[in-house]
C-alpha cells in the first residue's frame, strides 16, 4: 500500500492501493452475500454506474480509530478490499463473523396480532372511542385522522359541519374521530 505524505500529512494513495488490491484479489466485489459467495458484479458498467469501484476496511475504520489503531494498521492492505459503492454503504460498519459473512443489523421484524378479517364487535375500530381497543381483534379507534370525505378547502368551508385543515390546526377540538362525530354530532 502507498502512504504519501502531503502537505505535512500522511495520504493514502488511493490508485496504487486499488491496484494493489486488484492484484490480490481480482477486480470484483468483496460484498459477501452468503459464506462462500460474493457480489461479484463488475465494476463501472454503462448499465449500472453506480456500483464504482470503493476501498472497503474489514475491520471499520471508525471502531478502528475507538480502538486505538493507527493510521498505519487502519489503512494495511491486509484490512482493506475492493468493494461497489452500493454493497459499501450497505455493508457500512458491520464486522464479519467467523464463517464469512457479517453481522446481523439487530433489527427484529415487528409481529403483529394477527388480525380477524372483519371484527363483527368493533367493526375493525370503527365503532371504538378514541383511546378504547377492541379485546377481541386489538384494534383501535378508526380512523386515526379526520375522514377524507369531510375535508375541505378553506375557500369552500363553512366552519361548521365540514371542517377545511385552517379549521381544525386552530381548533383541535374538532380532531375526533368519524364515529364519535357520527354519534355525538359536531
Amino acid at each position: 500500500m502507498a502512504l504519501i505524505v502531503v502537505e505535512g500529512k500522511l495520504v493514502v494513495d488511493k490508485a496504487t492501493t486499488i491496484q494493489e488490491l486488484k492484484d490480490r484479489d481480482g477486480f470484483r466485489c468483496m460484498y459477501p452475500v452468503s459464506a462462500d459467495k460474493f457480489c461479484d458484479r463488475p465494476f463501472d458498467t454503462e448499465e449500472d454506474a453506480r456500483h464504482s469501484v470503493t476501498i472497503d476496511h474489514k475491520y471499520p475504520q471508525a471502531k478502528a480509530k475507538r480502538d486505538g489503531w493507527t493510521f498505519e494498521e487502519i489503512w494495511a492492505i491486509d484490512n482493506l478490499q475492493l468493494m461497489g459503492k452500493i454493497c459499501n454503504a450497505k455493508k457500512s460498519d458491520l464486522l464479519y463473523l467467523e464463517d464469512g459473512t457479517l453481522e446481523s443489523r439487530g433489527r427484529v421484524k415487528s409481529i403483529k396480532m394477527p388480525r380477524p378479517e372483519n371484527c363483527d364487535l368493533c367493526m375493525n375500530g370503527r365503532l371504538l372511542f378514541p383511546d378504547e381497543i377492541c379485546e377481541l381483534c386489538y384494534s383501535e379507534a378508526q380512523p386515526k385522522s379526520y375522514p377524507r370525505t369531510l375535508q375541505r378547502e378553506p375557500k369552500e368551508c363553512d366552519h361548521s359541519t365540514f371542517h377545511c385543515w385552517v379549521c381544525l390546526v386552530h381548533d383541535p377540538s374538532l380532531r375526533v374521530p368519524a364515529v364519535q362525530r357520527l354519534a355525538f354530532g359536531p
